[in-house]
């Protein structure tokens, strides 16, 4: 069995880093600091509204913040908060969107509130997004090698990663997924799991299939 897909296929990840700085004073004069604790709180509900509001329905993209370090005893206003988190999409554009106006909004929540915040992003990997005309081609060599019903499309991208991507952005190309479980031998444990195993028979189909593509496009001229 193969897993196909026209188009994107996995999506791209950013480390979010964001910093939100304000001035320490004692926990019962609030009124002579600037609660960064607080104005974290803001932050984070202000970035929840940034997939509902700021982008398509129609497309794929996920905040999360999965880290928040701040203050240093109860009975003191903190000075700064740290937050990290990841940001996933399946388009480079909306990927940009997302990420400039988290900026905005990290800067402006925090300047509104009496202190100042900064989001430093670190790029991961690339959105795979199939080359169609190569995805028809493997459809056509595994129509031959395994037979139409074991062919699968996928409907919706999924919003893990996969290195294969920043292949994709060199060349036209297709990455797809080839069924590895046998329930009759026990092997039916998930991706990422202790258990995880392959069904080793599989290979031999896996690789007949690449040389059978790859051999299919050397004949033809898709640049």
């Amino acid at each position: 069995e193969i897993e196909i897909r026209y188009g994107d296929l996995n999506a791209s990840s950013d480390e979010i880093h964001i910093k939100v700085h304000g001035k320490s004073c004692h926990g019962a004069y609030p009124d002579t600091g600037v609660d960064a604790i607080v104005m974290a709180a803001a932050v984070i509900n202000s970035l929840q509204t940034l997939v509902s509001r700021c982008i398509s329905p129609l497309d794929s993209a996920v905040l999360t913040l999965g880290t928040i370090h701040g203050g240093t005893a109860g009975n003191i206003v903190a000075a700064e908060t740290e937050m990290t988190g990841t940001l996933r999409t399946t388009d480079p554009a909306v990927r940009e969107k997302i990420i400039d106006a988290m900026t905005r909004q990290v800067s402006c929540t925090c300047q509104a509130m009496g202190g100042s915040g900064e989001v430093v992003i670190v790029p991961g990997y690339a959105a795979l997004i199939n080359s169609d005309e190569i995805v028809d081609v493997l459809v056509e060599t595994a129509e031959e090698v395994l037979g139409s019903q074991h062919i699968h499309p996928k409907k919706f991208p999924s919003l893990g990663v996969e290195d294969f991507s920043f292949f994709l952005e060199k060349a036209k190309g297709v990455f797809y997924h080839l069924g590895c479980a046998n329930r009759e031998k026990g092997i039916t444990a998930p991706l990422h799991s202790q258990d995880f195993d392959i069904d080793e028979e599989c290979l031999k189909l896996g690789v007949q299939l690449q040389a059978q593509l790859a051999l299919k496009l050397l004949k033809r001229d898709i640049a």
